[in-house]
């Protein structure tokens, strides 16, 4: 529970306060992006808030969602990633209502793939 409000809060702070940079535009023109601002580095590791705004909306249950924040934990030795949070925001931008928030385990890894979305958010961000 607290895990969840500690998500929420950084949520709402971060969506005011966010310079995002576009990470890629893929084919069917949903666009990436992540806030440097945001990226706690933790040894080899480091911590963001990484946002895609949807180019045609995704179905949550009733309602449609336009965007997706999650706190992604990245390893950069490894280029590998957990997901921490994440979250279905109805209007773009992490804005409006919250559709579905998602909270995972930090150690549950899984390979960015080279060429993907992620593997390019992953690159810029440990280069910071």
């Amino acid at each position: 529970m607290k895990k969840l409000i500690a998500t929420l809060l950084v949520l709402c702070s971060f969506s005011v306060s966010a310079e995002w940079v576009l990470v890629k535009s893929n084919a069917e023109h949903d666009k990436t992006f992540f806030d440097p601002k945001t990226i706690g580095i933790y040894e080899k590791y480091r911590k963001v808030w990484v946002l895609v705004n949807f180019a045609t909306p995704t179905q949550m249950g009733t309602d449609n969602a336009m965007s997706k924040s999650t706190y992604y934990k990245f390893d950069c030795k490894d280029s590998r990633y957990a997901v921490v949070a994440e979250l279905f925001s109805s209007e773009p931008g992490g804005g409006g209502k919250v559709l579905k928030n998602v909270s995972e385990s930090e150690d549950k890894w899984m390979s960015a793939s080279k060429g993907s979305t992620l593997h390019s958010a992953l690159e810029l961000v440990c280069a910071k």
